[in-house]
């Protein structure tokens, strides 16, 4: 992720304030895209630089600590981005022209009554509802802790709609709900389900598997959970990648897994479909250890998982900083954690390989099984076709486990393997 930032800056007259701003500038990563000097006194050079880097706060950051030391001051810092995302990510405009009063007569009125006859005959099919996908996350009432707030979340929410709204075609509306109990959620999903074609869900708090399926079976349209669908199916992929590029017999490898939230439930029963060989799993809940141990896995300790597993999945930093001592020479380690920049230390362990994934190219496997389920009309994709798809995904990485840009022909490719005849 990168930002671009116009700084405006004073620095004081001296030769080393100059040459001490750069190098403190390279130290966090940031990079000077462009510097004009603006203006200069007996005390100070004025410059305006462009500077980009990762953080959305990294700048205000860097310059506070800088202006400790009274070499210089921050006289304006814009984010480039703060214009265009001002006011939310999506854009809802009319689909008729209403420029003149004549148009409101004829394209809006009188569409609409149009629209109004049609329906009669051709039901909802007509509207615009064939097309709508409620993009759906859900909050727990009461959370105190919360990651995200609603609106939080309704900002993730407008940032799946985008993706959406552009590589398929369809009309994605943002939707955060807060509950109570897991039955006012499904409730409240099954309320709207009438306003659309399609669901996409993105984050429900504190729930389980049963929760979900029930929620995506009173749905009854096609349902693409980002916790049960593509991003296990991205775990997957990965898994097998790393078996096939470093030569690991899928039938005899050990998987182990830390942390076990959903999607990596989930990702157990894949795993065994796939013919990997045995999973562990640990987790800090006897909840998600109960529901891993009824999805295939063994639950066990995170020594064991580190003493034992050929390949490690991290889905939660490790909660004491020793156990990384007990990572063995000769592993395989994909690690999802948040924050994650452990890499020199599984390098100082011997580990043969390790990935540091954050996630982001769902947006290359999603929009494409959203698609293929949307034109088949089907309902959750069966584990066999996850599979399946997790095995193509995983040809399509290169080497570093990259895949195709997000402006390849990826997602027409992913629609099509949406195929529900396929034998695993």
């Amino acid at each position: 992720m990168k930002f671009i930032s116009n700084v405006k800056v004073s620095i004081k007259r001296n030769p080393n304030s100059m040459l001490r701003f750069i190098q403190k500038m390279q130290e966090k990563d940031i990079r000077l895209k462009n510097l004009v000097c603006v203006m200069e006194d007996s005390e100070a050079f004025i410059y305006k630089m462009e500077l980009l880097h990762s953080g959305a706060d990294d700048i205000h950051v860097f310059l506070d600590n800088l202006e400790k030391t009274g070499e210089c001051t921050a006289l304006q810092i814009t984010n480039v981005l703060e214009d265009v995302v001002k006011g939310g990510l999506l854009r809802i405009q009319s689909g008729v022209i209403i420029e003149h009063e004549s148009d409101y007569e004829i394209n809006l009125v009188g569409g609409t009554e149009l629209l109004l006859s049609k329906i009669k005959t051709g039901g909802a099919a007509v509207t615009g509802i064939s097309r709508n996908v409620a993009v759906v996350a859900a909050l727990e009432a009461g959370r105190e802790k919360a990651e995200y707030d609603i609106a939080g979340y309704y900002t993730i929410a407008e940032r799946e709609s985008a993706v959406i709204s552009r590589f398929t075609g369809l009309r994605p509306f943002p939707l955060v709900f807060s509950y109570t109990h897991p039955e006012d959620l499904v409730r409240s999903v099954r309320a709207v389900a009438g306003n659309f074609s399609a669901l996409r869900l993105i984050h429900i708090d504190e729930t389980d598997l049963f929760t979900i399926k029930q929620l995506a079976s009173d749905f009854n349209k096609p349902v693409l959970i980002k916790d049960v669908d593509d991003l296990p199916v991205y775990i997957l992929a990965m898994v097998i990648k790393m078996s096939q590029k470093n030569r690991i017999e899928q039938s005899t490898a050990t998987v182990g897994i830390l942390g076990l939230d959903t999607p990596a439930v989930k990702l157990t029963s894949l795993l065994e479909k796939a013919g990997f060989g045995k999973t562990l799993g640990f987790d800090q809940s006897s909840r998600e250890m109960l529901s891993f141990e009824n999805a295939g896995g063994m639950a066990t300790s995170s020594g064991n998982i580190l003493a034992n597993s050929d390949i490690v999945i991290i889905r939660t930093p490790l909660s004491d900083p020793s156990e990384y001592e007990r990572i063995r020479p000769g592993q395989y380690i994909i690690s999802f954690a948040e924050g994650d920049d452990n890499s020199d230390v599984y390098a100082s362990r011997g580990v043969r390989e390790s990935v540091i994934a954050d996630g982001h190219e769902l947006s290359q496997i999603f929009p494409g099984m959203l698609s293929g389920m949307k034109s088949r009309g089907s309902l959750p994709l069966e584990e066999k076709v996850l599979v399946h798809l997790g095995q193509k995904v995983a040809a399509l990485m290169d080497d570093e486990y990259k895949l195709p840009g997000l402006f390849s022909d990826i997602h027409s490719i992913i629609a099509d393997l949406v195929d529900f005849n396929i034998i695993v």
